[in-house]
């Protein structure tokens, strides 16, 4: 298994010398099993390791003792721990959303802030083999196309799954080779959840069938995202020539040239455009792009068309319009405050101070930080001149950590539903169209340290 893990980890391109890999460990045999083989092969790969273990407000005492099991095994591994605790139940009722989903934002939630907070540069799960022909097969019955198909990507950004080559039969007879003890998550055998009723009666009626029905779909999933990026290359081709962002913030293309492309391509057309103009596809299933197409396809005169989220699609002459029509609200203009980068110093923007300080990476460890969504690191050589505080700007920019591209400031705030009257006075840290602190949300990916002792730009927010 190891040498398997091994070449699957080169075949992707997963892990270089000097990276910095934050491991997700719930405590079970999956997470337990990579921990060990990341443990024992950090040398070989030239590598710093680090845990990051969430508990969910969920199970009581059993979810004490899985995180003090987990913190317990660092310690023998040598490898630094951070616990964290969420009340994901709460969260879950906040949000309207159900307690896996919920579970799910938060444990991502949790080790993006690690990683930016301990300047890590990969995220490794334990999704395995099984876990995908589960993705795959879950998705298939309840309606998708070959994004869906294409199932858990073994890189996706910075996050990365080496064990996506091997079984959950292959993880349990590595954890006997080397003796490790695990722990069983009763919420596996929670038969109101789809996957584990995949698991436990659907997936092992299909072997009876053909025992190699996981790897099968494994090997779908992997063609399945094989052709999904040449198809996307093209789309990206199409859009870089077609789509315009306009002054109001919406996207445009040509009506035409878009209705001279096949069906099958209009529609992955009309995903991208609505992912550049309001930079999500939460929600937006095949159902609406296809109910979109069709409208735009129709021989009628102008209209618009209302998806999910306050998107909308709409026709104009020759014209097709994709935004948020609640996004387009004016945008009230403060001031700007332009940030020294040469000396330390305090400065107040629209009720919030900021104190500037500039310092070498391992002074770092002498701040006492409690709240990272309150602070910033910056690589001090990372930094241009036009360095300043200011509130949102038409065409504002974030890299977000484990997102490709970039994602639209005014798609950030609709995401997270801050009030028109904060959207314009909250002030940014940016330079020029690219936003580098959205203070209390979100920190790009981009200027985090990187290796050595570098010299370090260090902010705080607080409230006047």
């Amino acid at each position: 298994m190891k040498e398997k893990v091994h070449a699957y980890i080169k075949k992707h391109q997963m892990i270089k010398a000097g990276d910095s890999v934050l491991v997700g460990v719930s405590g079970g045999a999956d997470s337990l099993a990579l921990l060990h083989f990341l443990s024992q092969s950090r040398e070989d790969l030239g590598i710093r390791l680090g845990v990051a273990h969430l508990h969910h407000g969920m199970r009581g005492s059993v979810a004490d003792g899985d995180a003090a099991f987990v913190e317990a095994m660092c310690h023998s591994l040598d490898v630094p721990f951070y616990g964290g605790f969420v009340d994901v139940p709460a969260l879950a009722g906040e949000d309207k959303v159900g307690v896996e989903v919920a579970g799910r934002q938060a444990r991502y939630a949790f080790f993006r802030e690690i990683m930016d907070k301990k300047g890590f540069t990969r995220l490794a799960t334990a999704h395995h083999l099984d876990d995908q022909a589960e993705t795959v097969l879950m998705r298939l019955i309840r309606g998708t196309g070959m994004v869906g198909a294409a199932g858990i990507p073994a890189v996706d950004g910075q996050k990365i799954r080496p064990f996506l080559c091997v079984t959950r039969e292959e993880i349990e007879a590595y954890c006997k080779v080397y003796r490790l003890d695990y722990r069983h998550d009763c919420t596996n055998d929670d038969y109101a959840m789809t996957r584990n009723r995949l698991r436990h009666d659907i997936i092992p009626q299909l072997k009876t069938i053909n025992p190699q029905v996981a790897k099968h779909l494994a090997a779908f999933a992997e063609e399945a995202l094989d052709y999904e990026a040449v198809v996307e290359d093209q789309v990206a081709l199409w859009g870089s020539r077609h789509f315009v962002i306009g002054a109001d913030g919406w996207l445009y293309y040509d009506l035409e040239c878009f209705l001279r492309e096949p069906p099958f391509i209009r529609s992955k057309l009309l995903r991208a455009a609505i992912l550049e103009a309001t930079g999500t596809l939460m929600d937006i299933g095949r159902v609406h792009i296809q109910k979109a197409c069709t409208f735009l396809s129709e021989k009628i005169g102008n209209g618009e068309i209302q998806l999910p989220r306050g998107i909308v699609v709409r026709k104009d002459y020759q014209r097709v319009l994709v935004g948020i029509p609640e996004a387009q609200e004016d945008i009230v203009s403060m001031e700007e405050v332009s940030i020294s980068t040469e000396r330390p110093g305090v400065y107040e923007l629209n009720g919030y101070r900021f104190t500037v300080d500039v310092m070498l990476l391992q002074d770092l460890k002498m701040l006492q930080k409690k709240k990272i969504s309150s602070e910033i690191f910056i690589d001090y050589g990372k930094i241009k001149d036009n360095l300043v505080l200011r509130t949102r700007k038409a065409g504002d920019v974030i890299a977000l950590p484990g997102m490709q591209g970039r994602k639209k400031i005014k798609s950030f705030y609709i995401d997270r539903k801050l009030p028109r009257a904060e959207r314009d006075r909250l002030p940014l840290l940016a330079m020029d169209e690219e936003v580098l602190w959205v203070p209390g949300y979100a920190v790009s990916r981009n200027l985090g340290p990187e290796g050595g002792l570098p010299k370090i730009l260090w902010m705080k927010m607080e409230k006047v």
